[in-house]
């Protein structure tokens, strides 16, 4: 997995204080037992709680990584990745990319249906 950290915006979420966290391919999962955050599930909603709530961690769905020196970043979200020709492509990156030109005011890398090259979604940049 790449490290991608250095790429982004140098911004951290500190330290991990109160919680657990841990990162495992690049997915931030934060290990708390859900009373100790506020949540002890999704009002109606059973599914999406079993989904969230895995043996004692509240997977958030945050990518992410950690510094030598125990820093976490935020990366992107699970659900936004993109792939594209089997490679996964990180909105974030390509708005943090587009936001270093001067000339841009706003940016956004979105998915849409891909049927050239096979991809069920492409991304674009406005």
């Amino acid at each position: 997995m790449p490290n991608l950290a250095g790429h982004l915006s140098s911004a951290t979420i500190g330290k991990a204080k109160g919680v657990m966290l841990s990162v495992a391919n690049l997915q931030v999962n934060y290990d708390a037992t859900p009373a100790s955050l506020g949540l002890t599930d999704y009002y109606k909603e059973p599914e999406q709680t079993r989904q969230v709530l895995v043996e004692g961690w509240l997977r958030t769905g945050d990518l992410g990584t950690m510094d030598a020196e125990g820093h976490f970043y935020v990366v992107d979200r699970k659900k936004d990745v993109i792939t594209r020709g089997g490679q996964n492509v990180y909105p974030a990156y390509i708005e943090e990319v587009l936001y270093s030109d001067p000339a841009g005011a706003e940016a956004a890398a979105i998915a849409e249906p891909e049927v050239e090259l096979g991809d069920p979604q492409r991304q674009t940049a406005a």
